[in-house]
């Protein structure tokens, strides 16, 4: 199959080229860059289970440079 082909195009019979799994084996987990996960899980945590992938790593990467910048201001203190 060329790059690029939509999954529903993708013959049945057609097998994965690196783990030889059949297409029946595939699921789809949904559009691109929607929060992952079950809709009825959502709901827990502190909110950031409807993040999107991009949201999620501002967040996380957010947070280690704001520990970082506060770890560096305690030189001043000295």
């Amino acid at each position: 199959m060329p790059a690029g082909t939509p999954f529903a195009e993708i013959h049945d019979s057609w097998r994965c080229p690196v783990c030889g799994a059949r297409k029946q084996s595939f699921a789809n987990v949904g559009p691109k860059g929607t929060a992952s996960g079950f809709k009825e899980n959502f709901s827990y945590g502190f909110g950031v289970n409807t993040l999107t992938p991009t949201q999620k790593t501002l967040l996380i990467f957010g947070g280690l440079g704001l520990g970082v910048l506060f770890m560096l201001s305690l030189y001043g203190l000295g």
